[in-house]
């Protein structure tokens, strides 16, 4: 069975975010299953001490298409503790 584990995320008031992970543990934990993903949300206040990072924000293709109307972006990782594959896509609707 998974074990299904769901947390609000809050770095320092400067990013905020929510995760929801299952988790499909096996003798090897390394190997362990996870499949989930979630949304981050810089602060502006952030973005205008960053401006690196907002340079990434709107320059990377699939960080730009991952950003809803709302200003999350969203992502999702599939794959094993040892070997996870995120990929950004935008949030699903009426989270957050």
């Amino acid at each position: 069975d998974a074990l299904p584990i769901c947390f609000p995320v809050t770095i320092w008031g400067d990013l905020q975010g929510e995760m929801d992970f299952d988790f499909e543990f096996q003798n090897t934990v390394i190997l362990s299953k996870v499949v989930g993903g979630g949304w981050f949300k810089p602060s502006q206040a952030f973005l205008q001490k960053n401006p690196a990072f907002q340079t990434i924000l709107t320059m990377l293709p699939d960080l730009k298409n991952a950003q809803d109307d709302q200003g999350r972006y969203g992502f999702k990782v599939d794959g094993s503790l040892l070997s996870p594959r995120p990929k950004f896509e935008k949030p699903k609707k009426g989270k957050g």
